[in-house]
This record gives C-alpha cells, structure tokens and sequence, in this order.
C-alpha cells in the first residue's frame, strides 16, 4: 500500500503538469490545423506519452509550463510527515525504507494506523487503471479469437493487391492476412509482426484502385509503426485516466494518427486524385459492419467527427513544403522543451535579499540572505554561501526548498517541507511518528528539544546516523504546527560542531506569510 501511495504521488504531479500542456496543445492543434505535416503533429502526442510515462525531467532557468508545478492546498499527498531528508542522510531515508508511509491517526481507545484519504484515493487510482487495461485486454483477446475462427482461404485478389503495396512501401515482413469481420472495417495489427483484416465483402465493394488505397492506408499503419505509438499512449491513458486531460490526449493522438497515415498514403500516389481516396473512405464506411473494435488495432474507419475532420483534410492535402516541417519541427522542440524540463527555481515570484543588518557584536557570525517563496507562503534567512535547489520530489511530494554547501570537506543542508496536518494532533503524537519512521530508517541517538519560533513553542528532534565514509550524519528537525499545516525543517551537517549555534539562527528566522 505504501508503495501505491509513492507512485500515485509522483503520478499525480507528473499529471497536472502534463495535463496543462495537454489542453494547450489542444488550442494549438486547431488553431495550426493545415499548416504543419500531420506526421510531425503526430509525433508531438508520442512526445506527450512518453513524458506521461516516464516522469524525468531536467531543471532549468525557465520552463514555458511552470504554472503547472503550482501546488494545490491540501492536495492529496502521500508520505507521512516529511521526514527532513536529503543527502548521506535525510536524503536516503525513503529509499533506506523502501516505502512512504501515510499518517497515523490516534484515536481516544489507543494508538491505530488507519488509512488515510490519499491512501485510499491511490488505491482507488491503482483499482481504475487494473480496470481498463483488463477491459483492453478482454477486447483485444475476443478480437484474436474472432480472428481464429476464420479458417476460410483468403482471396488470391486480396493476396496479390497487398503483395503489390507491399512491394510499393519497401515492406519485406511477412504479412498475415485475415478474412474476416472481426473489425470495424479493414484494420492493421502487430507490433513485431504484422497482420491484416479485410471483411469478405469489401473487395467486391470496391475498384482495384480503390481497394489498393485502403490497402495502402492500413501498409502505411505498419510502415509508421502506428501501432507502438498507440500501444505508447493507450499506457499513458491507463496510468492517468483518472485525469480527464489525458482522455483529450488519446482522442486526438488517435484522429491525428489517422490524418498522418492519410498524408502518407497521399504522398505515395501521385497518380490517384485526392477526391478518389476521400471517396474510397465514404465507401468503405457504408459497406462494413459497425462493432467495437480493440485499441491495439488501427483501421481506416472512424468516428463520424473524426470521418469529417479527415474527409476536410484529403480535400485540402497539400506536399509539405520547407516552412510547414520547419514550423512541425519547431513544435515538437518546444513540446520536448516543456515535456522534458522543469524551472530550476522554487517560484517564480521567490526573492533574495540581503537580510537585516546583524547588531554590533555579531560582525564575525555568518552572514545571512533573506528568502521568500510567495508561493508556499514562508519566508527564511540562509547563508550567503548556501545554494539553493528545487525539490526533489522523489524525496518527498512535500519538499519545497532545499539549500545546500560543499565546502573544505563540510556538507551542509537544509531541506524546508510543508504538508497538511491534522490539527487535533499533538506534538508530542507528531513527533513519536515521525521517530518511528526515523528509527526503522536506520537513524539513531534521539533527543527531544524544545524552542520557540515568534509567538510558537516548538519540538526539534535531533538525530544521527553512521555514513559510508566513516563518519556520521547528524541531523535536527524544527517541527513548526500551522494549524491545517506542519512545516519541517530538516538539517543535515557531516560536521556537527560547526552547524549547531547556525541551525538554531536560521529556524528563528522562519516565518509563514498570511
């Protein structure tokens, strides 16, 4: 269940981020509609798949999407107190775990773990996505079985027009052909080998050059590897479908699909008018039988909608000329720009500034820079030689800040983590959970402290573990309650003696903003 949580997190950020770009690719996509190649338009949803897949991304100074990383308060999140972590200590403390850890909720008759509303929400987001990749699955083996009933030989016109095609393509695999209706209409299938279904009827239906269009058509699926790309994206809708964004993205990924393998056959058939393949589709539509078909097939047909939209296309088809790939091209670097990246920066609205004057006296302490992050509502003075760092969600979905020092052998850190907490909690109970995830991380030696910060009395927690070079990690928490929300500051220092007097100046300063 823990891990569940840990990957619902990371899902559900790489979601809203994604989902955003989503919906401005959707205005995009019409308001270019005509103006750049299909093919390459196409190739933009493949980038969007697997960015929904595979949630890395690479920090930058600025990221054209950053509005999506905005926090949502009192988002479900899944990892128990944000546990101040980070580098050869805090930094590893999930991983030593394995897990993440939901909150424990204490009730009068005793201490219990239920689980909590994020907990229960990934299972639920765990149970729809089993669903639909079952009800794929269940679609997709009743097509294969519908296809194995077909024992009748194929027509030697169907198998000398394919080997034509074929041969037109460059294809070279062998390639099964299926007579039968188990589709909607004539389908390509396979991603290592390829196979074709024809209903019976459909060459009698049909001219000989209007039937080596439609075989062109479903040659070109396979010519394209359409079939991987949707293979690619019918996974990313069922790791998101409960993001209705990513519904949108499977739609148009599928109509776009369609409308490139249309492109593609048009530039292959210099001889055969545009108007003649429309037609050829038209036709096809009013002499096959309508059935649900599998997602891992692609055919000719589609919706009514998706029949206009491509009807509207092949009657304005035009060869892609230098300025539309370039300008395809162009879309599909800032797709990957804004896919693949993410703003280096805690906020966009974050500001450093010198911070006040230190009191005669004090001229030798270290010196300190004010920072603010309007964002999540916190401002707090750090070194000036400290660096600061985005968070590292992999940590934990509450990591807000990090700062950070390397230098003469002495690795400083401070990691700032916001997360919603139940008010009714003591601190004491806030604390005994949090030792307890401490301690089964392999950190030791516990000592429980009180201090102030303003007008709050708070508990610090200091701890320490043994690091691979010898040495020890030591470490203090300040545990700031702010009444739905418990701020963590986590600091981490190899050098002990050298952090101590600091760590306490720098969590006075700590402020949470109206």
């Amino acid at each position: 269940m823990k891990i569940i949580d840990a990957a619902f997190s990371t899902v559900v950020a790489q979601s809203w981020k994604i989902g955003c770009l989503i919906c401005i690719l959707g205005v995009l996509r019409w308001a270019i509609r005509g103006r750049v190649p299909q093919q390459l338009l196409f190739g933009v949803w493949i980038i969007v798949a697997v960015a929904l897949l595979f949630p890395v991304t690479i920090p930058i100074a600025w990221n054209p999407v950053s509005f999506a990383h905005k926090g949502i308060p009192g988002r479900l999140e899944v990892i128990d107190v944000a546990t101040g972590a980070t580098s050869r200590g805090i930094q590893n403390l999930v991983s030593n775990l394995g897990l993440t850890v939901s909150p424990a909720v204490h009730s009068g008759r005793g201490s219990e773990l239920f689980l909590s509303a994020a907990s229960v929400t990934a299972l639920i987001w765990l149970v729809g996505a089993v669903a639909l990749i079952l009800t794929r699955g269940r679609l997709w083996h009743r097509f294969r079985s519908r296809l194995g009933q077909s024992v009748a030989p194929v027509n030697p016109k169907y198998v000398s027009a394919i080997e034509d095609c074929a041969q037109m393509l460059g294809i070279r695999a062998p390639i099964l052909v299926f007579e039968s209706d188990a589709a909607v209409g004539p389908a390509m299938g396979g991603i290592w080998r390829p196979y074709l279904v024809i209903p019976p009827s459909l060459g009698a239906q049909l001219s000989d050059e209007e039937f080596r269009l439609v075989i062109l058509h479903e040659l070109g699926h396979w010519c394209r590897r359409d079939a991987a790309a949707n293979l690619l994206v019918q996974c990313a809708l069922a790791v998101h479908w409960f993001n209705p964004a990513a519904w949108l993205f499977a739609g148009m990924a599928r109509l776009d699909c369609e409308l490139a393998c249309d492109e593609f056959v048009l530039a292959h058939v210099a001889t055969s008018r545009p108007d003649v393949y429309g037609k050829t589709i038209l036709k096809v539509l009013a002499t096959v039988q309508h059935r649900n078909a599998p997602a891992a097939v692609l055919g000719i047909l589609g919706g009514k909608q998706q029949i206009e939209q491509r009807i509207h296309m092949i009657a304005q088809f035009r060869t892609s000329s230098f300025s539309r790939f370039a300008s395809g091209c162009c879309l599909i670097g800032l797709v990957v720009l804004a896919a693949a990246t993410s703003k280096l920066k805690a906020s966009n609205t974050d500001t450093a500034q010198p911070a006040p004057s230190l009191p005669a006296g004090q001229l030798t302490v270290t010196e300190l820079k004010h920072y603010e992050n309007s964002e999540w509502k916190f401002s707090i003075n750090t070194p000036t030689n400290w660096n600061r760092f985005p968070p590292v969600s992999a940590n934990s979905p509450y990591e807000v800040v990090r700062f950070e020092s390397h230098e003469n052998g002495v690795h400083n850190l401070l990691i700032v983590f916001r997360q919603p907490r139940d008010p009714k909690q003591s601190l004491t109970e806030w604390l005994d959970t949090m030792q307890n995830i401490l301690a089964k991380g392999g950190f030791g030696n516990f000592v429980v402290g009180k201090t102030t910060i303003g007008s709050k009395e708070i508990v610090t927690l200091d701890f320490d573990q043994a690091s691979t070079d010898g040495g020890r990690w030591s470490c203090r928490h300040y545990m700031i309650p702010d009444g739905t929300l418990g701020y963590v500051l986590g600091f981490g220092t190899n050098r002990r003696e050298q952090l101590v007097d600091l760590e306490d100046r720098i969590a006075k300063s700590f402020q949470t903003q109206e």
